[in-house]
C-alpha cells in the first residue's frame, strides 16, 4: 500500500498535475505528497494542486516547497478549490514567492480551509515580511491546532516583526515550536516585543529558534533571558 509519494524536482507543470488527477489508483491511500521544486505557477498551478489532491482522502502532508512562482494567486486558488474541512495536518509553502499583504492573506485563506493543520512551514518567503505575517496571524482562531510554525528567512524586522509573531503565539495556544531563524532585522527590538507576547500567551513554547536574528551584545542577551 503506497502511503508516501515524492515527485520533487520532476519539472512538473499544472498541465501535468491536471493529467494525473483522477488517474492514480492509489490516491485514496496516500498520506504524504511532495511536489517540491517543480514548475507550478500562479493561479493555474494552485488549481492543479487542488484538483490532484481532491481524491486523496487520506492525505495529511503536502509539500510545495520551492515552487517560487506559485505566489499568492496560486496559494489563494489552492485554498478556494481545496475540499472544505481538509484533513491536512502539515503544509509546506516554503519558498513559494509569497509577498507582503497578499501573500499573508492567501495563507489565511488556507488556514480557514485546513482546521486540522498542525505544522505550517513558510520558510524562505523572503518578502513576506511583517505585513504578510500579521495579515495571516489575524485569522488564526482560538481553536487552532497549530503546534509548529516555521517563519525562518521571512523578512521579519524590528518591533513590528516582533508584534506580528506575538499575534501568532497569543492566538495559537497549542504552539510548541517556532522557528524565526534568519530574520536578521528582528534584533533586540523585535525580540523584546515577542518576549512580552510570550509572557502573556497560553502557548507553551518548547522550541524557539533564533539563529541569525541580529541578536548581539548585552541588549540581545537580556531579551533572550
Amino acid at each position: 500500500m503506497l502511503r508516501h509519494l515524492d515527485l520533487d524536482h520532476s519539472g512538473l507543470t499544472a498541465d501535468d498535475l491536471f493529467g494525473f488527477a483522477g488517474t492514480l489508483s492509489f490516491a485514496g491511500e496516500l498520506e504524504s505528497l511532495s511536489l517540491a521544486h517543480n514548475s507550478l505557477q500562479g493561479a493555474v498551478g494552485g488549481h492543479s494542486v487542488a484538483r490532484l489532491v481532491e481524491s486523496m482522502t487520506s492525505l495529511r502532508e503536502l509539500c510545495l516547497f520551492g515552487n517560487a512562482e506559485l505566489g499568492a494567486e496560486g496559494v489563494s486558488m489552492l485554498a478556494n478549490h481545496l475540499q472544505p474541512e481538509s484533513a491536512l495536518d502539515m503544509l509546506d509553502l516554503g519558498s513559494c514567492g509569497l509577498r507582503d499583504y497578499l501573500g499573508g492573506t492567501a495563507v489565511a485563506e488556507l488556514l480557514q480551509r485546513t482546521p486540522c493543520l498542525q505544522k505550517l512551514l513558510l520558510a524562505k518567503n523572503h518578502w513576506l515580511g511583517n505585513i504578510g505575517v500579521s495579515s495571516f496571524a489575524e485569522h488564526i482562531h482560538g481553536n487552532s491546532r497549530l503546534n509548529h510554525v516555521d517563519l525562518s528567512f521571512c523578512g521579519l524586522s524590528d518591533d513590528a516583526g516582533g508584534q506580528a509573531v506575538s499575534q501568532i503565539v497569543c492566538k495559537a495556544t497549542m504552539l510548541e515550536s517556532l522557528d524565526l531563524s534568519g530574520n536578521q532585522g528582528l534584533g533586540a527590538a523585535g525580540l523584546a516585543v515577542l518576549r512580552n507576547g510570550l509572557s502573556s500567551s497560553q502557548a507553551s513554547i518548547q522550541t524557539l529558534r533564533l539563529a541569525s536574528c541580529g541578536l548581539t551584545g548585552t541588549e540581545g542577551g537580556e531579551h533572550i533571558g
